[in-house]
């Protein structure tokens, strides 16, 4: 019995239950699956099916705003750590604009919970008043999610360079250097990999963000499987932490 409650699997999930970010990517991944099978019940003309998955999206909606109220000072405490780092290998452009993102993410979350606050009655904001909040809301998720897409991108190419530079020493090199210069190579492609995914995630997120802003018109459907599958891997990165 106790190889099953101190089980690593077992242990993993209980982190990320207990975790503010675990929990949210949890109720987003429902939230964004009751988005798309709305969606798909529209077409089946089943309206029944439609105004639950459509309350149970709006009800998940609420409770994530009340999981991450005021966690926007977690991005200010971000750019203080990035302030503070002593490390001088960071990239000057990456570090840049990894303070820029997280001013982004916090302003978007700030107004976010500003929404919250109105639901409390604490704000007392008019129609107009919350048309212009939720615009704020999405310009910023929108620009700190682009942030980081140009954070990733930078970080691409200087990876690349890395790969090329090992590339051409390991041909040259003794078989001992090789074989040092191989785990390098490894964990430059498993960083070129992370980077990757990273970028997918932000690109589909992009797209749901930029549907909220009538930059494009995206189908219902694929915005909603577009918000299962990144928060699918948020879950997966916050597991193997």
């Amino acid at each position: 019995m106790e190889q099953i409650i101190y089980h690593p699997v077992l242990l993993r999930l209980e982190r990320v239950l207990q975790s503010i970010e675990g929990k949210d990517k949890i109720a987003r991944l429902a939230q964004y699956l009751s988005r798309y099978l709305a969606f798909y019940y529209l077409g089946q003309g089943k309206r029944n099916q439609i105004i639950l998955f459509t309350n149970l999206r709006n009800t998940i909606s609420i409770i994530r705003k009340y999981i991450r109220f005021f966690e926007c000072f977690q991005y200010l405490n971000n750019i203080n750590d990035i302030f503070r780092s002593g490390n001088d290998k960071i990239d000057l452009i990456v570090k840049h604009l990894s303070v820029i993102k997280n001013f982004f993410y916090f302003f978007y979350l700030l107004f976010d919970s500003m929404f919250f606050l109105n639901l409390l009655k604490m704000l007392n904001l008019k129609r107009k008043d919350l048309r212009t909040l939720r615009h704020l809301v999405n310009i910023n998720w929108f620009m700190g999610i682009f942030s980081n897409i140009l954070v990733n991108i930078r970080r691409h190419v200087i990876n690349h360079r890395k790969l090329q530079s090992a590339t051409g020493i390991g041909r040259s090199s003794s078989e001992d250097d090789q074989l040092e210069v191989k785990k390098y190579l490894d964990r430059c492609y498993a960083e070129r990999h992370s980077i990757r995914r990273r970028l997918l995630w932000d690109a589909l997120d992009l797209a749901i963000v930029a549907s909220r802003l009538n930059i494009v018109k995206v189908n219902e459907g694929y915005l909603g499987l577009a918000g299962v599958l990144t928060s699918v891997l948020a879950l997966q990165d916050i597991y193997q932490k």
